[in-house]
């Protein structure tokens, strides 16, 4: 009695141990889509001074390009003024210093009425120690019967 008690201890042990380090591995992400599923937009146009951090308030432009993350979501047009939030943001790094980021909204905040979706690709490079843009676009789904 005592034999099966031990292996199935063991056993649980063993189980157990494994079941950690399996949660232990990190989450591999998808790649993203291919820049060709995106309508591409002029970079040049890009004002960084134009994104806030709320109605009264300017954001750091020097902080912000030191985070890709959130030098998506501005570009993007969070915040905004109707204090709309994306619902979905992606950042995929591929190196150390090129970095994809997706901004998401699901139908909120979306001005015309016959757009679901709306996302937003922006490849970023890091130069100088800052996150420079290298490209930039768009695609979006249309609600059904539109």
């Amino acid at each position: 009695m005592k034999t099966i008690k031990r292996k199935t201890s063991s056993l649980a042990i063993i189980m157990i141990f494994g079941i950690t380090i399996i949660s232990c591995l990190p989450a591999t992400k998808p790649t993203p889509p291919e820049k060709s599923k995106y309508r591409a937009y002029s970079i040049d146009e890009i004002d960084l001074t134009l994104c806030n951090e709320g109605l009264d308030t300017l954001i750091d432009i020097e902080n912000l390009r030191k985070d890709p993350t959130k030098m998506g979501v501005c570009i993007a047009g969070f915040p905004n003024m109707d204090a709309g939030k994306p619902d979905i943001v992606s950042t995929y790094f591929s190196t150390s210093t090129n970095v994809i980021v997706i901004v998401t909204i699901d139908g909120s905040f979306i001005p015309d009425d016959s757009i679901r979706s709306r996302e937003t690709r922006i490849d970023f490079s890091k130069k100088n120690g800052v996150w420079e843009i290298d490209w930039m676009g768009s695609r979006w789904k249309c609600k059904s019967g539109r």
